[in-house]
């Protein structure tokens, strides 16, 4: 894998066709764009996903509150925003039975539909969540869930949990042996997309936007490549999203209207 002195050293020198340290190309300007260059990915194809467990208290449902709310700025600091994949509730009971809320168990709702559809919302008795949102408070960004979980006040063996699926800001680079994106082996192939992002910014330092745009149109072609290589191989099945109707298993009558 490519440290992080070969991408704005050597590789950038190819690209730049010129190895200037001290003057146009400092080595400081070389360092800051090869570490926006690796955010940038970032943020065009969410290749760095994290997933976090922050186990809820029962402190903070205390009362008639009808919402659970977790501050995700203090406990994900390099939190960007939600992955793809749902934001899951976990519960484990007092004899390890683990029980998962997700996806039509647990959508995503705004404050406004949550207003308009279901009223009393922040007054809901604890109960399995049923429904997250996320909203800002100042420096805040909370996650709310509603109703709150049940906590037993039998037993204090049991858990509950929220798991959250997010894209993670990348630390930048300050050693010279640091790895890009987090030395994760599988991104690797896209090392070069940083250095063409570099370029780009660089060469309009000299005035060259024909050589800029012709980099920066390389890194597109970076992003595109990963983002096609994450599709699913093989055909396409067609599939019912929401299962609408429960089937008992028992043959039906063609004679009741079902």
């Amino acid at each position: 894998m490519a440290t992080f002195v070969e991408l704005y050293g050597n590789a950038l020198d190819v690209q730049l066709n010129s190895a200037d340290r001290t003057h146009l190309f400092t080595t400081a300007r070389r360092k800051h764009e090869i570490n926006e260059a690796e955010r940038e990915f970032v943020k065009q194809t969410e290749c760095l996903t994290v997933q976090s467990t922050i186990a809820l208290s029962t402190a903070v449902v205390a009362g008639s509150s009808g919402v659970h709310e977790v501050d995700l700025s203090t406990n994900l600091t390099d939190f960007l925003w939600l992955a793809n994949q749902p934001v899951e509730v976990r519960y484990s009971d007092s004899n390890g039975l683990v029980t998962w809320y997700s996806r039509e168990d647990l959508p995503r709702r705004d404050i406004q539909y949550l207003d308009r559809y279901q009223s009393g919302w922040r007054q809901a008795s604890p109960s399995a969540p049923q429904t997250y949102y996320l909203r800002h408070d100042g420096t805040q960004l909370l996650l709310g869930l509603t109703p709150p979980p049940l906590f037993s006040t039998a037993t204090t063996s049991e858990t509950w949990d929220v798991v959250v699926n997010y894209v993670g800001w990348p630390t930048s680079m300050t050693n010279d042996s640091a790895v890009a994106f987090s030395s994760q082996a599988h991104l690797r192939p896209w090392h070069q997309a940083l250095v063409h992002f570099a370029a780009s910014r660089l060469e309009r330092l000299r005035g060259d936007d024909e050589a800029s745009d012709r980099q920066a149109g390389m890194f597109a072609g970076y992003v595109m490549d990963y983002l096609r290589r994450q599709r699913p191989k093989g055909g396409s099945q067609v599939t019912f999203d929401r299962q609408y109707r429960k089937d008992s298993g028992t043959r039906r009558d063609p004679r009741v209207d079902w």
